[in-house]
């Protein structure tokens, strides 16, 4: 039997080697936590990350910058998210790398497969010798705020049900986020009817908010869900492993309702349909739905959070439709993705620019990036002039650097960040001042007053020179990283 690898790179990563392994003996599940790393050696990490076993790693100095040289192994067919990141002898974050893995799908029903790969995680600028560990883990996700966390959009299904009337009222209509379309149970069957929902994402999510519309079909309104149950499990799909967060009742014809708990780490929902309101036939829903906390998002055990990744074009939402600000905050996946238009960005002294998620190919990989186009006109005489995508994503902590992988095809303009703080005042921050075309992994350290509830707020091209007062960047990945615990 032939054995084929699929992985899905970024810009300027390489695809090594890919072999056959026998077995993931020896991996622990230990994320984040960190490995010294031997003076021009390996450090084995052995970290499960769900269907990947992310087996060592070491830091390689090349001319166009250092790069992390992974070995994973992958046994799932559904791609899986990781990172692994640097840090100095004071245990602060230098860099970091991170990709998505996937192994094809057996080709008989009781064939498994399995591949060893190495793949070449660009650093940029980082000093090897400057790396004493390294750490391994999953990618941390700021969730946007009162966006539901198990919507169908951002990967939530529903992976088992106990019972269902399919076609057109199958379980998957509860997570579409649409009043009109629902779920209903076999015909008869009106009493503890449960629904059992798999979060996006391999980690657990924190959940402090559940939301449920209840109203059935026009048709036989008293089919509605009534009284209910929530469970979540943490660990497992098993009876025992969920534990009950809230009970309760919803109001009739009520449509979406919003009930607060306690904040619980999740990665399943089970959704228990105790009656409903009088129907022989049914019970019935339309959505469900689930929170983050609001306010400054909890700090996390994730070293690494991804701040601007772009799985797929998608129209992000402008923060004021007469302003001149693109924002954003989320990019929703998109199947087919359909054609993009530019957006107003934020300028500074700058005549006009203009923002859109386009696809990139770069040696042999195919990804996504935001594109950022810029025309200063003439320069202003020593006033600040700038043109930025404004991001204003939340930081999961006390963020210690940023960094992000971008391109340009006018090189020797700057390129800056900035992060706000808590009160809204901007730390401005330069990356880098691009030498070439090519792509490029660019860092920079944010300021230590920054806490709970900073943002990433914006990325800017900085004019330099008479001959760069046009152009675009691309930038395809932003991350913030951080320190481990004390």
């Amino acid at each position: 039997m032939t054995i084929r690898h699929s992985c899905r790179s970024w810009p300027t990563l390489c695809l090594l080697a890919a072999a056959l392994s026998a077995g993931a003996a020896g991996a622990v599940d230990k994320p984040w936590q960190l490995v010294g790393l031997p003076a021009g050696g390996w450090a084995d990490l052995g970290v499960v990350v769900g269907g990947l076993t992310i087996v060592r790693a070491q830091v390689s100095p090349e001319p166009a910058g250092a790069s992390l040289v992974v070995e994973v192994r992958a046994r799932h067919a559904e791609p899986t998210r990781f990172a692994v990141s640097a840090f100095d002898e004071r245990r602060q974050p230098l860099g970091a790398g991170c990709d998505t893995v996937a192994v094809p799908g057996a080709g008989a029903p009781l064939a498994s497969r399995e591949t060893l790969t190495s793949l070449r995680l660009p650093l940029g600028a980082v000093d090897p010798a400057a790396v004493r560990y390294l750490a391994a883990g999953p990618v941390a996700v700021a969730a946007p705020r009162d966006t539901s966390l198990c919507a169908a959009a951002r990967g939530g299904r529903v992976s088992a049900t106990s019972s269902s009337y399919g076609s057109s009222f199958d379980e998957q209509r509860i997570l579409d986020g649409l009043p009109n379309t629902f779920y209903a149970s076999k015909t008869g069957l009106i009493t503890n009817q449960w629904l059992m929902i798999d979060l996006p994402g391999d980690e657990p999510l924190e959940i402090a908010e559940i939301g449920i519309d209840g109203h059935g079909e026009p048709n036989d309104p008293k089919s509605a869900l009534r009284h209910f149950a929530v469970l979540a499990s943490e660990g497992g799909t098993a009876e025992a492993d969920f534990h009950e967060v809230l009970r309760d009742e919803c109001a009739f014809d009520a449509g979406l309702q919003r009930w607060p708990i306690k904040p619980v780490q999740a990665r399943w929902i089970k959704l228990l349909c105790l009656d409903n309101w009088g129907s022989t036939q049914w019970v019935e829903l339309a959505s469900f739905e689930c929170y983050a906390p609001s306010g400054p998002p909890t700090p996390r055990p994730e070293l690494v959070q991804s701040l601007a990744d772009f799985p797929a074009p998608a129209a992000p939402p402008l923060a004021d439709s007469d302003g001149p600000v693109f924002l954003l905050r989320y990019i929703v996946p998109t199947d087919p993705a359909p054609a993009q238009p530019a957006w107003r960005v934020a300028l500074d002294g700058c005549r006009e620019g203009s923002a859109r998620v386009v696809h990139c190919d770069s040696d042999g990989a195919t990804f996504a990036a935001l594109r950022l186009d810029f025309a200063f006109g003439n320069l202003l005489g020593g006033a600040p002039q700038s043109c930025a995508a404004l991001f204003d994503t939340a930081f999961t902590g006390a963020a210690r650097r940023v960094q992000v992988t971008y391109r340009t095809d006018r090189p020797g303009n700057s390129l800056r960040l900035a992060c706000a703080g808590p009160d809204g005042s901007l730390v401005w921050r330069d990356v880098a001042r691009p030498t070439d075309r090519a792509w490029h992994v660019g860092s920079v350290a944010v300021d230590d007053t920054l806490g709970l509830g900073s943002r990433f707020a914006r990325l800017a091209v900085v004019p330099r020179g008479r001959d760069n007062l046009t152009g675009s960047l691309w930038v395809a990945q932003a991350l913030a990283l951080y320190a481990p615990a004390p």
